[in-house]
């Protein structure tokens, strides 16, 4: 059972109202739309203002109606837009954290289903693998990773899903373990199925969705991950642009520009907590054994407002 089965069978109209009914998971979908659209639409739009100097805005003050919406937000030492340099930093944290976390689940998932369904050496060299690698902090891993190679997109890339491949693939393993004893995974192997088929055809629709629901979770800490590695001087380097970079440029201006650092790092703070809320929802969904717990909440407040019409 693929995600887009899971809702299928939950109903993609019934989801949405359930959404609509679940007043944090519905507020942390519109916060994250308007992030993406912005990054998106406002980028290429904007690209041109993140990098123009003028010194005549030097660090100017937020709220400031007289100089525009483009300096809504206020301008940098260099005068530039602060609202400019976090849709364009944006586009950049996005873009590194959703490919890393795409390349760890499936880079990921595939070591742990080959773990989980062959046995012998391969999982017991692939555990030991994984615990070695866990047992380091990822920032720490993620550093020392860097400091060997000049740092990039595709390095930041590599290093942030090299950091996050092991705790994917120890799900996948334990998904792929249980499925493996499941009556129609016995019954395909005694049918003559071969590996590659049961683990293709049988395993992978099963645990795929357990997956990509970690992956949404996990996509709030990989976020927070490039932002650290950035703010150390250990991700996106000068003259890009990052949420991270752009709180480690206005650390140094804190007393006398507090915004320089105060508007990114929101930037940072809303969309991760957007992204924990609306994951837990999407969890819940997902999972026909959480599912009710949803539906229940939804037709409680229904009962009430009713009620409470009733009584007026």
């Amino acid at each position: 059972m693929t995600v887009v089965g899971s809702l299928r069978r939950a109903g993609a109209p019934h989801a949405l109202r359930l959404l609509r009914g679940d007043r944090f998971a519905f507020a942390a979908a519109v916060v994250l739309t308007v992030v993406v659209l912005g990054s998106v639409v406002g980028t290429p739009l904007l690209r041109t203002a993140a990098v123009t100097v003028d010194l005549s805005r030097r660090n100017l003050p937020p709220f400031e109606g007289e100089h525009g919406a483009l300096f809504v937000l206020g301008a940098d030492a260099l005068g530039r837009s602060v609202l400019a340099r976090i849709v364009v930093g944006g586009t950049t944290t996005l873009s590194i954290a959703v490919t890393a976390m795409l390349v760890a689940v499936v880079v990921g998932g595939l070591l742990g289903l080959v773990m989980g369904t062959s046995r012998g050496w391969v999982d017991l060299l692939g555990m030991r693998v994984t615990d070695m690698m866990l047992s380091f902090p990822t920032l720490l891993l993620a550093v020392v990773l860097i400091y060997l190679f000049q740092p990039s997109f595709l390095i930041l890339v590599g290093v942030l899903a090299v950091t996050r491949i092991p705790a994917y693939a120890r799900v996948a393993r334990a998904e792929a373990l249980d499925v493996s004893a499941r009556d129609f995974v016995l019954g395909a192997r005694a049918l003559g199925a071969g590996r590659p088929r049961i683990l293709f055809r049988h395993v992978t629709p099963v645990v795929a969705p357990t997956l990509l629901t970690l992956g949404a979770v996990d996509l709030a800490y990989v976020i927070l991950l490039e932002s650290s590695l950035s703010f150390l001087g250990q991700g996106v380097q000068p003259p890009g642009m990052s949420w991270g970079l752009l709180v480690a440029e206005g650390r140094n201006y804190l007393l006398t520009a507090w915004w320089l650092s105060l508007f990114p790092g929101l930037a940072i703070t809303v969309t991760t907590i957007s992204l924990n809320l609306l994951s837990g929802w999407l969890r819940m969904i997902l999972d026909p054994r959480q599912r009710w717990r949803v539906e229940n909440s939804r037709t409680t407040r229904r009962l009430r407002r009713a009620q409470d019409g009733g009584a007026r």
